[in-house]
């Protein structure tokens, strides 16, 4: 039998659990319904602007920007059905869709993301008319990316929470958009660090769209482009055909949106021997003078009596490492890679940087193919020495270059010059960076002469010389493979032609690769060296870079004396010394297509004084 004090302790026991339970539901009521309910927006801390990209010089390329976001406080929606049809009229959002939307959520909901300032102006309109009730405009942050497909690849994009998804946008994400010091007040903004590239934005405009144009009349799958400094590894221009607009990424798919200048693998073909040649030179297996007979096949007898044979585009007799070069030769590159072992060539190519990744900061980046020599066949050797069994990306082969325009030392590439925070200040910088000792000085200068020969009016390379510039250049062919058939195919190949200049102080290369073109020439003498040259011509004059014929003087004030104003007549006048504003009567005359680069005074110019004026002449002037 329950005593009565059991009773009672039963009954204030109870008591407590029951005032317990109410005091935890009215903590629960009091949060769900009687608190107020937090925006989104303003939960989140602190607001960080995300940091500017700009590029070498400063102009902005991808900045931030304030857009309204439409919002619905769903509880306070009065007509669904009536907001989704008004709101579809603006967004250009299907009616059942936001309908969907406005029906499926209880609370808060985004009904679009960073909308356009038309879009906001008539929502606030339908605001003001006593329409969209529980609808609301929030401030958002957006990006804008100010020239549109502009070096697209390089810089990436963000996604609708403002994180970077692809290129320096997503590399640097951390300091385009760092978290925010604790210290920093709920509410108020913070900046982040704005990123320099090492692109101009002039040279990566020119090298686009000339590498666009090429694109489209060879109907090719793909251009890449890569424009770099010499001596600092610095990119100038980095290209990738098709280019996408990062401020639509969304329409575009993700083929074309893939950076295939770091991921795209390929057969280089002959621009490899620039790096093949090089080694068995500094190997030692052959020097300048050594000579192999090219009778238009090389054979190669092995010791179970197999015979590798590898035929040549025609015999050119007795070859050295300069005429192998000039003529492209496959079979005197063959030769020259009997003189060599395996590993031994196998070593010289990881030190170029083949079968690794540059690590240049964008996302993606391919390693390349570069089989172990254990799995080397017989015929390994002597194919990869003018091109096959091995696969590149193009980053790599303009990587790779920096060997021979550093006295033999290869740099690494860079994209990025410096980061600097919004007050101003330095906060990391990127500069030129040596690797490693690849060649000796003596023969990067010597390979550098062999590829000047290329140019030659009878070399390989010659359209890719602009007259009166020195330049070492090679070009390149590789059959691609057949993925049907698993063999090389027959109508599908990738031609490629890399340069450098002045061959005797060398201040750029250029690389240029045309996969698949399906229209005119495919062979790398045909399609890249034309490009080669063009770009070349606007670098040179961009640049000011002298060529043999330039009159070239002292950067120095204008002329003492009166000088009466320039007039042309039948040839071109000498014009040095003349300011800008002086060179005005040149722009005036539409027969003449003037290039300017520089400020200050005329210290050269192409044509040289005298040179007769003809229509669509080109006349360049640099100012110092």
């Amino acid at each position: 039998m329950v005593e009565r004090k059991d009773l009672v302790r039963f009954g204030v026991f109870a008591a407590f659990i029951a005032v317990l339970v109410v005091l935890v539901l009215w903590k629960y009521v009091s949060v769900m319904v009687i608190a107020p309910v937090t925006d989104p927006l303003q939960a989140s801390g602190p607001v960080v602007e995300r940091g500017p990209i700009l590029d070498r010089n400063g102009k902005l390329l991808a900045v931030e920007t304030r857009q309204d976001s439409v919002t619905a406080w769903i509880p306070d929606v009065v007509d669904k059905a009536d907001d989704a049809r008004l709101l579809s009229g603006v967004l250009a959002i299907p009616k059942q869709e936001l309908l969907s939307t406005l029906s499926s959520h209880t609370g808060f909901v985004f009904i679009k993301r960073q909308i356009s300032q038309s879009e906001s102006k008539q929502i606030q309109a339908l605001k003001e008319a006593g329409k969209l009730a529980g609808i609301e405009l929030r401030p958002d942050y957006g990006r804008i990316y100010t020239e549109g497909d502009l070096a697209g690849h390089v810089i990436g994009y963000v996604g609708t929470d403002n994180t970077g998804l692809d290129g320096i946008e997503l590399t640097f994400n951390n300091q385009l958009s760092p978290p925010p010091p604790k210290s920093t007040a709920a509410g108020g903004d913070f900046f982040g660090n704005q990123v320099f590239l090492t692109i101009d934005q002039n040279i990566q405009y020119f090298a686009q769209s000339l590498a666009s144009k090429v694109f489209q009349d060879s109907e090719a799958d793909s251009v890449i482009l890569i424009v770099m400094g010499a001596k600092s590894g610095d990119i100038l221009a980095y290209v990738s055909c098709p280019e996408f607009d990062p401020n639509t990424f969304s329409k575009f798919p993700a083929a074309v949106r893939q950076d295939r200048a770091n991921s795209y693998i390929y057969e280089p073909g002959s621009v490899m021997k620039i790096f093949t040649i090089s080694s068995f030179l500094e190997l030692g297996g052959i020097t300048p003078e050594t000579e192999f007979y090219d009778d238009g096949t090389y054979e190669h007898a092995l010791p179970d009596g197999d015979v590798i044979r590898i035929k040549g585009l025609a015999p050119h007799e007795w070859e050295d490492a300069q005429l192998i070069i000039k003529f492209s030769s496959n079979v005197g590159a063959a030769y020259a890679s009997d003189t060599v072992s395996d590993s031994a060539l196998y070593q010289m190519l990881k030190a170029f940087g083949f079968g690794s990744p540059t690590f240049v900061p964008l996302p993606g980046e391919a390693s390349g193919i570069l089989r172990p020599i254990s799995e080397w066949t017989p015929r390994s050797k002597p194919t990869i020495s003018f091109g096959q069994e091995i696969g590149v990306t193009a980053i790599q082969v303009a990587a790779a270059a920096t060997a021979l325009t550093n006295d033999g030392i290869l740099l690494k590439p860079h994209i990025v010059e410096k980061v600097v925070g919004p007050d101003g200040r330095l906060i990391q910088s990127f500069p030129r960076e040596p690797i490693r000792r690849v060649i000796s000085s003596e023969i990067a200068h010597e390979m550098l002469g062999f590829m000047e020969t290329g140019t030659d009016p009878d070399g390989f390379a010659h359209d890719a010389k602009v007259p009166g510039m020195p330049t070492s250049a090679k070009t390149g062919t590789a059959q691609m493979l057949d993925p049907q058939t698993g063999r090389y195919s027959e109508t599908a190949y990738t031609g490629s032609c890399i340069a450098i200049f002045p061959t005797d102080d060398p201040q750029v290369i250029v690389y240029a690769v045309v996969i698949n073109p399906k229209k005119g020439p495919y062979w790398g003498s045909g399609v890249a060296s034309p490009l080669i040259r063009q770009v070349s011509e606007r670098l040179i004059s961009y640049l000011g870079i002298p060529k043999e014929g330039d009159q070239v003087v002292s950067a120095s004030p204008p002329r003492a004396g009166a000088r009466a104003p320039l007039s042309l007549s039948t040839t071109l006048p000498d014009l040095t010394g003349l300011s800008k504003r002086e060179l005005l009567p040149l722009f005036a005359d539409r027969d003449l297509n003037v290039r300017v680069s520089g400020s200050g005074w005329v210290v050269s110019q192409t044509p040289p004084p005298g040179t007769p004026l003809t229509k669509g002449m080109t006349v360049s002037v640099v100012l110092q």
